[in-house]
């Protein structure tokens, strides 16, 4: 996994995302995270590669994006 990628799961780990995620699923939870970031919103990993940090707007970039995907994750049986 990317740098960037890492930062983006930590990101969503530390902010509170997953605290409603059984811990048996977080693995699958960030790997769909990831793909769900990495189609539709690739330029918030191209910011946190390129300035190396997250920036204000990026952060609230993360967390709308975050948030909106996990209100509609569903774990698989």
């Amino acid at each position: 996994m990317a740098l960037e990628e890492q930062v983006a799961c930590i990101y969503a780990g530390v902010k509170g995302h997953l605290d409603k995620v059984d811990p048996s699923k977080i693995t699958e939870a960030e790997e769909e995270l990831m793909e769900h970031i990495r189609l539709t919103e690739k330029d918030l990993l191209t910011d946190i590669r390129e300035k190396g940090m997250i920036t204000p707007d990026t952060d609230a970039k993360l967390k709308a994006t975050i948030s909106g995907f996990m209100a509609a994750w569903k774990p698989k049986p």
